[in-house]
C-alpha cells in the first residue's frame, strides 16, 4: 500500500492515479479507505481519478463507503462519477436498500446511466428487481437499454430454471445408473460358472458298469 499511495495522491499521469486507486483498493486494507475518500473530490481530466477512487471502494469492499457512493449516483455529479458509482453498489450491499435506489436510476435522463443501473441490477441478483425492469422496458425510447432490460430479466428468472434443469439431469443419471447396475446384475449371472457335481460325478465322466 505505501508503494501505491504516492501514485495515487499525485503522479504527472490521471491515468497513472486511477489505477494506483484501483489497486489500493485490492489490496483491502482498512488504511486505503482515507485516501480513496479524499481522492473522490480530486479533479482530473473525464473524472478519471474519481472514477479509479470509485471502484477502488468498491474493490475495498468497505462498507463505510456506502453513502460515498450512493450521494455521487445523484444528479449533479459528474456523469463518469455517477455511472461508476452506480455499478459499485452491488458491490458493497445487496439490501432492499439499494435495491431501491438502483430502481430510482432506471428513471434517469441518461440513457448511459440507466444502462449501468440495469447493469447494476444484473449484477445484485436480486429477482425483486424484474417489476421495475418491466415497467422500464415499456417506456424507455433507447434500443440499448431495452436490449439490456430484457436480457437482465431473462438472467433474473434464470437460476430457478437452471436449478430446475440440474435437478432433472441429476434424476436422469440416477436413473441410468440404476439401470447400469441391473445389466451389470444380468451380466454377471451369464458369466457365472456352472456348480460343479459333486468327485466321481462330474459331467462326462463314465459310469462304471456292476460286477456279475
Amino acid at each position: 500500500m505505501q508503494a501505491l499511495q504516492p501514485h495515487a495522491l499525485r503522479d504527472e499521469s490521471y491515468l497513472v492515479e486511477a489505477e494506483a486507486a484501483r489497486a489500493l483498493g485490492r489490496t483491502r486494507q482498512p488504511a486505503a479507505f482515507d485516501v480513496l475518500v479524499d481522492l473522490l473530490e480530486r479533479p482530473s481530466w473525464a473524472d478519471v481519478v474519481r472514477a479509479g477512487a470509485i471502484d477502488g471502494l468498491a474493490a475495498l469492499r468497505d462498507e463505510r463507503a456506502l453513502p460515498h457512493l450512493s450521494a455521487r449516483t445523484r444528479y449533479g455529479h459528474p456523469p463518469r462519477a455517477r455511472r461508476a458509482a452506480t455499478m459499485a453498489l452491488p458491490k458493497l450491499a445487496s439490501d432492499r436498500k439499494t435495491r431501491e435506489a438502483i430502481e430510482l436510476l432506471l428513471d434517469d435522463g441518461d440513457p448511459l446511466l440507466r444502462l449501468d443501473a440495469v447493469r447494476a441490477l444484473g449484477e445484485l441478483g436480486d429477482g425483486k428487481a424484474r417489476p421495475a425492469l418491466r415497467d422500464r422496458l415499456e417506456t424507455d425510447l433507447d434500443a440499448r437499454v431495452r436490449r439490456r432490460i430484457r436480457e437482465v430479466v431473462r438472467d433474473l428468472a434464470e437460476p430457478k430454471r437452471a436449478s430446475d434443469a440440474l435437478r432433472d439431469e441429476l434424476e436422469k443419471l440416477q436413473g441410468e445408473h440404476q439401470e447400469l447396475k441391473s445389466r451389470l446384475t444380468k451380466l454377471e449371472a451369464r458369466l457365472e460358472p456352472p456348480a460343479t457335481a459333486s468327485t466321481g460325478k462330474a459331467k462326462g465322466r463314465p459310469r462304471k458298469g456292476k460286477r456279475t
